[in-house]
């Protein structure tokens, strides 16, 4: 039998990091009774998702969180300028372009980005958020189109403005003309968000561009 118990179980292999590219990201997770009960506030900081493309994707392209139980830290998160179109979602699982929900999260920003579900035969129809957000932080300047819900809020202290909100005639809205939605019991600002009466048009992908001139340093975790 499997048990969750950190006094009962050996400990594992230690990870060998020289497997992995350079550049690799690991995020650290906790376990156990740490997992469960305790915020550790020394990790899950500054992880960010910058000028990526994600087409096709089949359920999330970028998720964070939550755990099964207690709360998840982060700090820091950032996910800027990406494009994200054309989702082919399997079900019944989940369609998630942006879902950052760690529910000990602050300092979150998410802007620029463009979310378009798309309208091919798995992904018409569907109803979801384009983004989920939880904790204080930004998140602006987002184009969203097709999503039943412009975004999900979460906890206290953010701050949704600036976003343009899309959705053809014909296709599924749950969250009002500008697309946000209180998911939670928190309180924030939402303000000077757009519903345009003419559909906008496909955001350029991003650049490929030098990563050195864009990006910090990558550092190897030990």
């Amino acid at each position: 039998m499997l048990q969750d118990n950190d006094k009962t179980n050996s400990a594992p292999d230690e990870f060998d990091f020289s497997d992995y590219p350079e550049n690799t990201l690991f995020i650290d997770r906790r376990s156990g009774r740490d997992r469960r009960d305790k915020i550790d506030r020394g990790k899950g900081r500054n992880l960010c998702w910058f000028r990526n493309v994600f087409e096709r994707t089949r359920r999330a392209a970028i998720e964070v969180g939550p755990s099964s139980t207690g709360a998840e830290y982060f700090s820091g998160l950032r996910v800027e300028n990406n494009w994200f179109a054309d989702f082919d979602n399997i079900e019944p699982e989940a369609l998630l372009p942006i879902s950052l929900v760690g529910q000990a999260s602050e300092n979150t920003t998410v802007k620029g980005n463009y979310i378009d579900r798309g309208m091919g035969v798995t992904a018409a129809g569907k109803v979801n958020p384009g983004i989920e957000f939880t904790g204080t932080g930004e998140c602006s300047g987002n184009l969203i189109k097709n999503h039943a819900w412009a975004g999900f809020m979460y906890q206290s202290g953010w701050n949704i403005h600036s976003n343009t909100y899309w959705v053809s005639p014909g296709e599924p809205v749950r969250g009002g003309q500008f697309g946000w939605t209180n998911n939670g019991s928190g309180t924030g600002s939402v303000h000077d968000n757009f519903a345009p009466v003419s559909e906008p048009p496909v955001a350029p992908k991003p650049e490929r561009i030098n990563t050195a001139s864009y990006y910090p340093p990558m550092r190897r975790h030990r």
